[in-house]
């Protein structure tokens, strides 16, 4: 998708909300149908378009969650569709008794507050003004529990058959709960949980919460289904921006940092639209801890004494795995502690001096970091 194709959608988008707006909260217009989706399952409905080849109603959310909306024969019909929430119906029904054009200076400043609360959370769009360009007939997005509405259009208001019917599937995929463009409203994900996420043209960053119960790296892996160019960056709960590696390989990405106990936010920002030639980016990520490896000491015995490896600093229940090679391939031995320390003895080590590596698993949390650990010749 083009630059110029891009700016084309945010002005119809912003265009088609504020109509609806208008519409949802002037007092003549008639109370708007609500639909409440299923927890889990399909909800099947089935409308007509106005004499202007427009729709709105609204659905309701019990349970946040997933929902994949689909159109039946958009593209044939040329219907696009907007889904948006904040709309305080009551204050907009108190300033739009006359027409927008009437209202005094204070009455168009509080209407147009009103208009910033509003928020587009998704959309679909077939339309003949893009050249073909864009066709999204479904789309899938996390919602939170609560009140929305759509807006359906036709770009063509001379169409005899103006019924449709669209599709609302629930489910209890993990996903981004939108919105989460502001740390404040961050998804909160659990750990070494995959959750699906988008960016799209009104949606161009994600936040999301992640909870560490101590010391290590918090890591995040994300792969998204086109090659696009990501950002990740972490922030601690003062909303201060931390040090960070990033590495890339095609559509996957590893990003981590070195946190303490702790509140941390990851922000996820991609130039999607003009990366991938769509208008949007759709994604995979999760986020886990690798804990702090914890200190060792070797000492390596000459003849068929048995040599004594000591390992301290760690949590009762931890899985210990000790290697003689970087690969983990040579296991010398695995232990689950018992204790903050453990010893080790084995005739497993090199009488001529070698490295030692560790890696340790707490309960709850991913392997620790590998920890190499070099020890002199037997004595």
């Amino acid at each position: 998708m083009n630059k110029k194709t891009s700016v084309f959608t945010k002005i119809l988008l912003s265009a088609t909300l504020l109509v609806s707006t208008v519409a949802i909260a002037s007092p003549a217009q008639a109370a708007v149908k609500t639909h409440t989706l299923k927890t889990a399952g399909t909800t099947t409905i089935t409308r007509s378009l106005d004499k202007e080849g427009m729709d709105i109603f609204k659905f309701d959310v019990t349970k946040d969650g997933a929902v994949k909306i689909a159109i039946k024969d958009a593209k044939k019909k040329g219907l696009s569709l907007s889904i948006f929430t904040n709309i305080n119906e009551n204050a907009m029904d108190d300033i739009l008794n006359k027409p927008l054009g009437e209202l005094t200076s204070k009455e168009t400043d509080k209407f147009m507050d009103l208009m910033s609360k509003v928020k587009v959370v998704d959309y679909l769009i077939n339309d003949t003004m893009s050249d073909g360009m864009l066709e999204i007939n479904n789309v899938q997005m996390g919602l939170k529990k609560g009140h929305y509405y759509v807006l359906v259009a036709s770009d063509s208001t001379g169409k005899k058959n103006r019924d449709y019917s669209l599709t609302m599937t629930s489910s209890n995929k993990l996903v981004e709960l939108e919105s989460n463009d502001t740390m404040s409203i961050a998804t909160a994900i659990k750990r070494s949980k995959v959750y699906a996420a988008s960016l799209n043209m009104i949606d161009e960053k994600d936040y999301f919460k992640v909870i560490v119960p101590e010391s290590g790296k918090l890591v995040v892996k994300s792969t998204t289904t086109k090659r696009a160019d990501m950002t990740y960056n972490f922030y601690d709960s003062k909303k201060k921006k931390m040090a960070k590696t990033v590495k890339r390989t095609g559509k996957n990405y590893h990003a981590e940092t070195t946190v303490k106990k702790g509140v941390y936010y990851v922000k996820v920002t991609g130039d999607a639209m003009f990366t991938t030639g769509d208008d949007r980016v759709n994604y995979s990520m999760k986020a886990y801890v690798k804990t702090a490896a914890p200190s060792v000491q070797v000492t390596n015995k000459k003849g068929k004494s048995k040599d004594t490896i000591t390992v301290k600093g760690l949590q009762k229940g931890a899985q210990v795995k000790l290697y003689s090679d970087a690969k983990k391939k040579k296991l010398i031995t695995s232990k689950k502690a018992t204790a903050s320390t453990m010893t080790v003895n084995t005739k497993k080590l090199n009488e001529a001096g070698s490295t030692l590596y560790i890696t340790v698993k707490n309960k709850g949390l991913y392997t620790s970091t590998i920890k190499a650990v070099k020890y002199s010749k037997a004595k």
